[in-house]
């Protein structure tokens, strides 16, 4: 049986069917900046544009040259204060390496390992913040690399901002807390 039985009223009748498939979409809760090569300034080595089953839209792959210090920097504006979660939609795969976020110059969470013995999509949680409004640099820097990988690169499809909880908002939670002075991440 199912729940509902227990909660009905009245007589069941079929009157009121569900709704198809696209009515009952969830709603988008991301702001998504697209990684894109020609947008993304980076240290010497391939940046290129490339297809993946799991991203239609694909990924920006990189290959730094200098293996250690590598970087690219994703540019993204923000154009209300609101709390959000800012974070990384990845691709992990056997030759990527491990890398560090800075936001604007501040280092933000812990180092990211993109490796993984499978290629697939990921997501990286990096921040819980209250973004000014105006222009953001996400830079990425490899630090090194897991010791299974066979490189140092890197993909990444966006850079989302992700809306918190509507009651954050409404009770305005670190509201003035400064992100550049201690980031947080909310488990």
């Amino acid at each position: 049986s199912s729940v509902a039985f227990w909660y009905q009223t009245g007589t069941p009748t079929f009157a009121e069917r569900a709704p198809d498939a696209e009515a009952r979409a969830l709603p988008n809760l991301d702001l998504i900046f697209p990684a894109v090569a020609k947008e993304a300034r980076r240290s010497k080595g391939e940046a290129r544009d490339q297809k993946m089953p799991f991203y239609p839209g694909g990924h920006l792959l990189f290959k730094p040259e200098q293996k250690v210090g590598g970087w690219i920097e994703l540019p993204f504006t923000v154009k209300e204060k609101e709390p959000r979660r800012l974070l990384l939609a990845i691709t992990q795969a056997p030759d990527f390496g491990i890398y560090q976020a800075y936001l604007n110059g501040v280092k933000i969470g812990p180092t990211m390992d993109f490796y993984n013995k499978d290629t697939r999509d990921w997501e990286w949680h990096l921040m819980d913040f209250w973004p000014e409004p105006g222009d953001y640099t996400l830079r990425l820097e490899c630090v090194g690399k897991n010791h299974f990988s066979e490189g140092h690169g890197m993909a990444v499809e966006s850079v989302r901002l992700r809306e918190r909880r509507p009651r954050v908002k409404e009770w305005g939670f670190e509201k003035d807390h400064d992100w550049r002075a201690k980031p947080i991440l909310h488990d």
